[in-house]
Order: structure tokens, then C-alpha cells, then sequence
């Protein structure tokens, strides 16, 4: 035999233990990229924070579990029926499963924006502050304008969360990069995700 023939002769081998394997591949390709996942799990599946509100629409105080996927912003009230002193209030939009939108009061001298942000989603997956009196959540809100976020979601919403300005101080740029630099981010976890399940689907794994 050959050189030439000895080649073909791997050559066949190999392509009949790649199509031997070609069940077990997708799977092992799959098991690959669901671990990536499973590692990202304070993405995934963030914590859940347990705060003291006023629920608006039912009007009565209560506690709620807030998970910061579902949080689309956070504001100061500018209502005059909200009385008091209103820069230690703040007004959050939450999106329930069934797509409704829940406002909630919190009233809370000891939390800041700042410090809320840092209880709510301390690893930036979701939530930006894009002015001293807003936080907005990159998964809900795409950057239209220099100065503006518009909301990216379908029905009826509050008009005040339609569109939030981003601060025009000194810090604008380095909040505009902020924005973009957590959106990326989401973007990229989020489509991985798509394909780890996409694979998984189209080749009919069962896990």
C-alpha cells in the first residue's frame, strides 16, 4: 500500500469515528455551554431583595420580593400628591409575569440610590444610574439620543417610564458608557443563552 492510499485509508477511518460520534458531539457541545451558563448564575438567576413598600394600585403597605430582571426603573416622584419629603421617596416599575406593570412606593431615609442599586444588582448585570434621581434597567431601555433612553417595551405603560433622560452633568459621558458598557454586556449573555438552548433543541437533546 502506498503513501497515498495509507492516507485515504485514515482519512475514511476518521470520518467514520466522527460520524459514530456524531450523536454524542452535540451533546457534549451542549453539556459545554450550559456549564458556561451555570456559572453565570448571579445573571441568570439573581437574588431576590425583600423591601418595605407602598403598593400605589392597591394602596396599602406591604413587603415584596424584588428580583432586579424584573425591575424596569426607578424614580424620584415629582407628583405633588406625594407629600413629604419626596428625595428620600422613590417610585418603582416592576413587570409582572403576566406583563402587567406594579408601582411601588418606598420610602426609606437610610437608602440612597446608590446604595438601593448596590442591594438590588451589586455585579451591574441589569441596573445603571443614568441621573441622581433615576435608575433604569438596560434589559428594558435602549440608548435613542444622547441624552435619552427610550423604553423598549409593547402596550400600555406610565408615560413617565417611556422615556428618561440621562444626566447632562460633568459625569454624562462616563453614565453614556456605563449604559452601554452594562447593555453590551446583557446583550451578549442573553444571546449566548439563545444558543445554548437553540443547539439544544435543534439536534433534540434530552438532558
Amino acid at each position: 500500500m502506498n503513501n497515498c492510499e495509507e492516507e485515504l485509508r485514515l482519512a475514511r477511518e476518521r470520518i467514520k469515528e466522527l460520524e459514530e460520534n456524531d450523536i454524542a458531539f452535540p451533546l457534549r457541545l451542549y453539556l459545554a455551554l450550559k456549564d458556561i451558563l451555570d456559572k453565570d448564575k448571579s445573571f441568570h438567576k439573581p437574588d431576590n431583595l425583600e423591601l418595605n413598600v407602598y403598593d400605589i394600585g392597591f394602596e396599602i403597605n406591604k413587603e415584596i420580593s424584588i428580583n432586579p430582571k424584573d425591575l424596569i426603573c426607578i424614580l424620584t416622584p415629582t407628583n405633588q400628591n406625594f407629600k413629604g419629603n419626596n428625595g428620600r421617596k422613590k417610585i418603582l416599575f416592576t413587570k409582572e409575569e403576566n406583563k402587567n406593570i406594579k408601582v411601588y412606593l418606598l420610602n426609606n431615609n437610610s437608602l440612597s440610590f446608590k446604595k438601593l442599586l448596590n442591594q438590588l444588582d451589586p455585579l451591574n448585570h441589569y441596573l445603571v444610574i443614568v441621573s441622581k434621581n433615576t435608575i433604569a434597567n438596560v434589559k428594558f431601555y435602549d440608548l435613542v439620543k444622547d441624552n435619552e433612553l427610550k423604553i423598549n417595551l409593547n402596550g400600555e405603560l406610565p408615560d413617565e417610564i417611556k422615556k428618561l433622560s440621562i444626566s447632562n452633568s460633568k459625569a454624562h459621558s462616563t453614565t453614556v458608557e456605563n449604559f452601554n458598557k452594562i447593555k453590551e454586556a446583557y446583550d451578549y449573555r442573553i444571546s449566548l443563552q439563545k444558543k445554548v438552548f437553540g443547539y439544544k433543541y435543534a439536534h433534540g437533546i434530552d438532558t
